[in-house]
């Protein structure tokens, strides 16, 4: 209980010495720099301490299942879940922390990512689009919500069985794998490739996980792998028909959008009326016009 409480101070105080430190030099050099340096910093410390600040609160509201089926919290064994004592505490403690820390986080730096990363102050959130392509440039705030799904995945279902919590950690795995190999953020072919392999790496580690449960024996142990794999085939057929339906539903009406644009009638071309070419019969020829000297001649004449 004490490590989650440190947690949800850890954030302020830091934020307080950095800015003590920057506003200290603010007031003797007077630049303005200094004081985007001082939120530049600060935006890279929270990112820093973000997983551990999502791991102490979900210790708060991770409990674990005994013997006489009684829920015990994790962080401290002799409180008992959701009772008067522990839901003090959840209310208390754990909502604030889920709301300015847990997600206040990750949507600070997503608003000061896509307010800040097309403007002329672009090199304060340099730190988390460096390397990325520029539709890509919040893939930082992506790894971000990735690791605190997987830190809730394996809190919040501590008192459910060792399969629920590895099959959930490996869903997790999937889904952000297949996004990033979707999407590709990164400027270089071959860290798009490292990432991926990374992730792949992980989702095979923790599948060995069921071989370390032992209620399990090893038949079903590749039982459950079976069924996993057609789970995750089942998963991203769906994620892939879904993806490409909406393709299709933008496409169209994207194709249904485009207007002809219509000019007023006064700069609207007439017709040009092309004169059929001549031909070769003499007598279709025009006469050619008299000149000077013919009318005088004629009128000599008579």
């Amino acid at each position: 209980m004490l490590k989650a409480i440190m947690a949800s101070v850890i954030p302020v105080v830091i934020l307080i010495l950095n800015w003590t430190v920057y506003l200290s030099v603010y007031a003797i050099r007077r630049s303005k720099k200094t004081l985007y340096s001082g939120y530049q910093s600060s935006l890279m410390l929270l990112y820093s301490i973000h997983p551990y600040i999502v791991k102490a609160g979900v210790a708060l509201i991770s409990c674990k299942a005994v013997e006489d089926s009684t829920l015990w919290l994790t962080a401290d064994v002799s409180l008992k879940c959701w009772q008067a004592y522990h839901f003090n505490y959840v209310t208390r403690l754990f909502l604030p922390m889920f709301i300015l820390f847990i997600l206040g986080i990750p949507m600070t730096i997503l608003i000061s990512i896509s307010r800040l990363r097309r403007s002329k102050w672009r090199d304060l959130v340099t730190f988390f689009t460096a390397g990325y392509r520029t539709s890509s440039g919040l893939w930082e705030v992506v790894i971000c919500l990735r690791k605190t799904f997987l830190i809730l995945v394996l809190g919040l279902l501590g008192s459910s069985e060792s399969v629920v919590q590895i099959l959930s950690a490996m869903i997790v795995l999937y889904l952000f794998l297949e996004w990033q190999v979707r999407e590709g953020p990164f400027m270089r072919d071959f860290h798009n490739k490292l990432e991926a392999f990374g992730l792949f790496l992980q989702l095979i580690l923790t599948g060995f996980s069921f071989y370390f449960i032992p209620s399990l024996h090893i038949r079903d142990v590749i039982l459950v792998i079976i069924s996993y794999s057609i789970l995750l085939i089942v998963l991203g057929f769906i994620l892939t028909s879904i993806g490409i339906l909406v393709a299709q539903i933008v496409l169209y009406r994207r194709r249904k959008g485009v207007v002809q644009p219509t000019l007023p009638r006064s700069e609207v071309a007439s017709p040009v009326i092309v004169p059929p070419p001549p031909s070769n019969n003499s007598s279709m020829l025009p006469l050619a016009p008299k000149t000077d000297e013919a009318n005088q001649s004629n009128l000599y004449k008579q």
